[in-house]
């Protein structure tokens, strides 16, 4: 006899599982495992891929901060990155100490899968991202609108990017692809 506990009978699935399933890339089918979600490596890389540019093409759809008529009249005759500054550092969190800047090419040839590409990338700088506390000129290939994430001491991202922001005059030194795939850092030891 047992006491103060209960006893639970043991249940049985009666399902029947699938012998065979179809590919979410190419649908072809393929013996069931489980958690297996394509049929081949190729399919994989091809999955990734698609999940990644989904993830960007989401932040591609933030707002464009810039600066009111008023605020932009403080800016004339200073540094032609005074307003750029201002900005960024006046919209940081109070964690962040430093932040990268992202965003998608443009040209006459889309990508199968669009990707955005982060600025300063690991080779130009390490750890690879412009400080907030004493402001570097900001390297970017080209001009346009730019994705702002923020990081810690740590170099940790402090969240996701909020907005986006227009950069008049880059300091081009490389190109567009040199930029880095992934906005989470990982600075060279």
């Amino acid at each position: 006899m047992l006491t103060g506990a209960s006893v639970l009978p043991l249940l049985r699935r009666t399902e029947v599982m699938p012998s065979a399933v179809s590919c979410r890339i190419c649908s072809r089918k393929f013996p069931f495992q489980s958690g297996k979600r394509v049929c081949s490596k190729e399919c994989r890389n091809e999955l990734h891929e698609r999940l990644k540019s989904m993830d960007d093409q989401q932040m591609n759809m933030l707002p464009l901060l810039s600066a009111s008529p008023e605020l932009a009249r403080r800016f004339v005759g200073k540094p032609e990155d005074a307003e750029l500054a201002y900005l960024i550092k006046t919209d940081a969190p109070p964690t962040a100490v430093s932040f990268r800047l992202g965003c998608f090419r443009d040209g006459p040839r889309p990508a199968k899968h669009p990707r955005m590409r982060w600025f300063p990338y690991l080779i130009f700088r390490n750890p690879p991202v412009y400080s907030l506390v004493e402001w570097q000129p900001v390297h970017v290939p080209f001009a346009g609108n730019y994705a702002v994430a923020y990081f810690d001491d740590k170099c940790a991202l402090v969240g996701p990017p909020k907005f986006f922001i227009e950069v008049r005059k880059p300091n081009a030194m490389f190109n567009w692809s040199d930029g880095d795939t992934s906005l989470l850092i990982r600075p060279l030891r």
